[in-house]
């Protein structure tokens, strides 16, 4: 029992942190008024890590519903969702095994999904060229696998910040991809916007990564 509260108050807190993040100014996004890309992203990947595959997703989700709760919420929060993917993808990435299958496999599968989604919709097989962006990180995983993992189990600063940021990127297109697919099913874009926005989705998501290294090597190291 001590063991369940405390995880409930460490989510409860973490939760909290992420929620107060939110209303820093963020990225917005191009044809969705009103509606950002939290800098609190950031934060997703570094919970999956120090927290695991349970309580990581759950506090990042937790943390971006109330976040958007405090900003006004409305259509945001239909973008709560790509938190939990983000978290549990680096939530894998950081186990060696769950149960009997390797987290590599897991953390390919959780990006994987949402990419195979896309492609299950007219506009996502249309727009093809914008999830490249996606693949690049599903063959990261798929090409590294282990590695990453075992630079995230590393006691060295550099070998750890290296392993943070390998698997920041495929975990934030994760997230991402699960949003694109809520905001493409909602608010309904043509396959031109996508494609015109692949240049840009390109450079939010490097420095999403950038930041949440920068971020998460302290959080992992503490």
């Amino acid at each position: 029992m001590g063991l369940k509260a405390f995880d409930i108050a460490l989510v409860g807190l973490m939760a909290a942190v992420y929620a107060a993040v939110t209303l820093l100014p963020g990225f917005p996004v191009i044809g969705a008024p009103g509606t950002d890309i939290d800098l609190a992203r950031s934060l997703d990947v570094g919970y999956g890590l120090i927290l695991g595959i349970a309580l990581g997703p759950l506090a990042s989700f937790m943390g971006s519903f109330v976040g958007k709760a405090l900003t006004g919420g409305g259509i945001g929060f239909l973008f709560t969702p790509p938190a939990i993917a983000t978290s549990l993808l680096a939530a894998f990435l950081a186990k060696e095994k769950v149960g009997p299958v390797k987290g590599w496999h897991l953390a390919a599968a959780t990006l994987a999904l949402p990419m195979a989604a896309w492609f299950l919709l007219p506009l996502g097989r249309e727009a093809w060229t914008y999830a490249l962006l996606h693949a690049v990180g599903l063959v990261e995983i798929l090409v590294l696998g282990g590695r990453i993992t075992g630079l995230l189990k590393s006691r060295e600063r550099g070998k750890l910040t290296l392993g943070i940021f390998l698997a920041s990127y495929p975990a934030t297109m994760a997230g991402h991809m699960v949003g694109t697919i809520i905001f493409a099913i909602v608010l309904g874009p043509t396959a031109g916007f996508f494609i015109a926005l692949t240049p840009i989705t390109a450079i939010e998501r490097v420095v999403i990564s950038l930041i949440a290294t920068a971020i998460g090597v302290p959080l992992v190291v503490a």
